[in-house]
């Protein structure tokens, strides 16, 4: 099995900066990374630092003018060595993640893929993440029990009918009850339940941090998220609504209660993003570690996240275009902060709008809303790569 090291030098005396890849301990490629760089590394020269590292002790002596080693893919070490003697210096710390931009505007060494980054993981086994997906169903079944539980006492507390309530959302979206407090609780409350079940599953499967669920940069990237927030209420949330109120049927109900719009409010996005956490994390980087091949995981968790969609064939492709576009949005920016944005914006506009009286909401979509869908997407799609080329917005470390 070959194995891939790539080392990012930076000699703090020249201020040259380099790279040189190591496979199976043997040098295969090295180059220039910094404009400042006069010449790529020498091999040789990187040689005489890896001689060092088989004997550690004679790392551990005083430091002088540094050169900092980090190993990108591995993340295994990082080394302190004196630019004179290449003899000196020591070991600075292990886990320790960085950029790679620049090494992939040159050479594409040491490129990381959003589908694929389980795999990146030391500890990565390909059971390992059928482990944490088997965990995260386990505990999203308790979780959900316990929620049904808080449903009932709530209902049989107000003198409601729960079994009227289940009864009603077996009916597909044509009945679905989001604007109650029960309703919104069992509808979306539910869904919500991904993210803690999957934060319980990492805990247990310890090869990855929950964190990478999220982004490259193992958090959650706030501004990205804002930003791609403001984006999709523009090319997504406002011109949706307004398609909605000019063609849907309105029937002049107000069906939401005080607390279930409360609810709705907040779960809706909650909602959201456990369904990114879902398909766009473990699902896609799932089937990504184990084919290797990041467009054929993101199409297989867009068509999985379709077929749980109980739409008619229209709402279907409407879904699964849905599905693919936050699904290269994930891989393209690195995160899932992007996807989650435009899920929310999509979902809440017409999940208030259908609570007020609009039927935004139903099995049977028609090929004009299939339509709509693809060119609001498509828009917003188009802000992303925009972004993604004109900004730093969506770089992993700061």
């Amino acid at each position: 099995m070959k194995r891939h090291i790539t080392l990012l030098a930076l000699d703090t005396a020249t201020r040259n900066t380099g790279y040189c890849v190591f496979e199976n301990g043997k040098i295969i490629k090295t180059g220039v990374i910094s404009t400042k760089a006069k010449e790529p590394l020498d091999a040789s020269f990187v040689n005489r630092i890896i001689d060092r590292f088989k004997n550690p002790m004679r790392l551990l002596m005083n430091p002088g003018p540094v050169v900092y080693y980090i190993a990108l893919e591995t993340v295994d070490f990082i080394f302190r060595l004196d630019h004179s003697e290449f003899g000196t210096g020591g070991i600075m710390g292990n886990e320790k993640r960085i950029d790679n931009s620049s090494l992939k505007e040159n050479g594409d060494v040491g490129k990381k893929e959003y589908a694929t980054h389980a795999r990146t993981f030391e500890g990565y086994k390909w059971y390992k993440p059928l482990l944490v997906a088997l965990l995260t169903f386990a505990f999203m079944g308790v979780l959900e029990f316990l929620l049904f539980g808080v449903v009932a006492i709530y209902s049989i507390a107000v003198g409601d009918n729960i079994r009227d309530i289940i009864d009603g959302m077996r009916n597909g979206f044509d009945s679905l009850d989001a604007y109650t407090v029960q309703g919104a609780l069992i509808s979306l409350g539910s869904i919500a339940m991904v993210v803690p079940a999957l934060f319980l599953a990492t805990k247990i499967i310890r090869y990855r941090p929950f964190g990478s669920y999220i982004s490259l940069a193992d958090k959650w990237r706030m501004k990205p998220f804002l930003i791609c927030f403001l984006v999709s209420v523009i090319a997504v949330g406002i011109p949706n609504m307004i398609q909605i109120i000019l063609t849907s049927e309105n029937t002049h109900t107000i069906r939401f209660t005080v607390l279930g719009f409360i609810l709705c409010i907040l779960l809706v996005p909650l909602q959201s993003l456990a369904e990114e956490f879902l398909f766009r994390s473990l699902v896609m980087q799932t089937f990504g570690g184990w084919i290797k091949i990041s467009v054929v995981a993101i199409i297989i968790q867009a068509v999985l996240f379709s077929l749980l969609h109980p739409y008619s064939i229209f709402g279907v492709i409407e879904v699964l275009f849905a599905g693919l576009i936050m699904g290269f949005t994930a891989h393209l920016t690195g995160g899932i902060e992007a996807g989650a944005a435009v899920h929310m914006v999509a979902n809440l506009s017409i999940y208030i709008l259908n609570g007020f009286g609009f039927k935004s909401i139903k099995t049977n979509v028609s090929i004009s809303g299939v339509i709509t869908a693809l060119v609001l997407y498509s828009v917003f799609f188009a802000a992303i790569l925009i972004l993604k080329k004109k900004t730093k917005l969506f770089r992993v470390s700061d």
